[in-house]
């Protein structure tokens, strides 16, 4: 069953998260940076702590700015400066929000997302990538593979976009208490999938532990210890 979330910004200074809440919205993606004069979204806490303090879960995305991988990677040391806080709260992806930038050309563009995605998969996140269904033909497809998620904007009664994808940006803008958000559809359940990676970690860290034991004695009985 589908579920109903919004995304929200800097734009939505003072939204009713009560009124989010009893709306029968399920889930929320904020934006944690980036603008050519402020580098941080400047409600991304505020927003972070209502939504904790509503129980709905997010996930947060980054607005590229990019023209090279060297800048994309940048841009994603600065998202996860941004929510190393809320890391243990997060259970959505880390979305690169792809948009701007329409003179690069395919192959340009395919790389930036992909060191965006690196960045944020080597620090042990869920990736994802926020496309309209015309940009993200910019994007080889084995690039977008690499992704954990994609969320997909375009605005109208159904998402005609081919290609997998688990949230829907449809041009909806409900409001709550005056301020207007726009609307997703959560069409395939990743929340549940976000916080059972995350459950994983235990199991990974006893993975890790084993293998450094076991390299610390393969070295004494080399040594004849």
């Amino acid at each position: 069953m589908s579920k109903k979330g919004i995304d929200v910004s800097y734009c939505q200074r003072g939204l009713n998260w009560a009124s989010v809440k009893s709306s029968g919205y399920e889930f929320a993606m904020i934006r944690a940076g980036n603008d050519p004069d402020n580098r941080f979204d400047t409600e991304f806490d505020n927003h972070v702590a209502q939504a904790i303090k509503y129980d709905i879960p997010f996930g947060v995305y980054w607005f590229m700015l990019a023209n090279t991988p060297e800048q994309a990677r940048l841009e994603a040391s600065w998202c996860l400066q941004k929510f190393e806080k809320y890391k243990n709260k997060i259970r959505l992806p880390i979305y690169y929000d792809m948009e701007v930038q329409s003179t690069l050309k395919s192959a340009a563009v395919s790389e930036i997302a992909d060191a965006f995605r690196g960045v944020i998969a080597a620090a042990g996140y869920s990736t994802g990538l926020y496309c309209s269904t015309g940009w993200i033909t910019k994007i080889k497809q084995d690039v977008i593979d690499k992704f954990d998620s994609v969320w997909i904007a375009e605005w109208g009664n159904k998402c005609t976009y081919k290609g997998s994808y688990d949230i829907w940006q449809n041009g909806r803008t409900p409001t709550f208490g005056g301020k207007a958000a726009d609307e997703d559809i959560m069409v395939r359940d990743i929340i549940e999938n976000r916080q059972y990676m995350r459950d994983l970690q235990p199991i990974r860290e006893g993975i890790e532990l084993i293998r450094k034991t076991s390299e610390r004695l393969e070295k004494l009985l080399s040594e004849g210890k």
